[in-house]
């Protein structure tokens, strides 16, 4: 899967892919002009965008461009010979995250949310959310999560539309991993 890169500046992981059949747009360019993506991704909100080198010298390439969030991208790269996975910095995506009690400075937060999200992402194949379930016992934590002191509060809900939105991505985990391949779905619903 290669090196995770640094988050506060464009990740390019050569040779990867994320999401391959799920492209949002695509522009064929000139080679080499990244600036036209930079700014295309900035505009549109895109997590980031994968270039196709092509094999005809004509100095051409396909960009194609990805919706899902910039962790996401990451989580989920795989190797994809031919090209090549810019993923936007996530402080500069607008999609950096703020604890519930508005103190920016948590980023055990981020990190939080930023794990789910990319969990809910994960767990859509039915096969991963067995693995989930199986070798980590994902169900278990978040039922031990919602069921803590430490969890989350209907104050949260009220107050915060990120806890709101974290709640939302954690439940759709949570859906994900009762329909998880047998037997582990069937494990799993139990909790849920």
């Amino acid at each position: 899967r290669g090196e995770d890169l640094a988050r506060d500046d464009w990740q390019v992981y050569k040779s990867f892919d994320a999401f391959p059949d799920e492209v949002e747009a695509e522009y064929e360019m000139e080679s080499g002009n990244l600036l036209i993506c930079y700014e295309r991704c900035a505009r549109q909100g895109y997590g980031g965008f994968v270039i196709e080198d092509t094999e005809d010298q004509t100095g051409y390439c396909k960009a194609m461009f990805k919706k899902h969030l910039p962790d996401a991208l990451v989580g989920m790269r795989r190797d994809h010979p031919g090209r090549t996975l810019y993923v936007r910095p996530t402080q500069a995506s607008g999609q950096q995250t703020t604890p519930p009690d508005g103190d920016e400075h948590i980023e055990a937060w981020s990190a939080w949310t930023n794990g789910v999200q990319v969990l809910d992402v994960a767990t859509t194949d039915r096969n991963n959310a067995a693995a989930a379930i199986g070798t980590y016992g994902i169900h278990e934590a978040i039922i031990l999560h919602v069921d803590s002191s430490i969890g989350f509060t209907d104050a949260w809900m009220v107050v915060t539309s990120e806890a709101t939105r974290a709640f939302t991505s954690m439940l759709q985990v949570a859906q994900n991993l009762t329909r998880a391949a047998a037997p582990r779905g069937h494990e799993a619903s139990k909790f849920f």
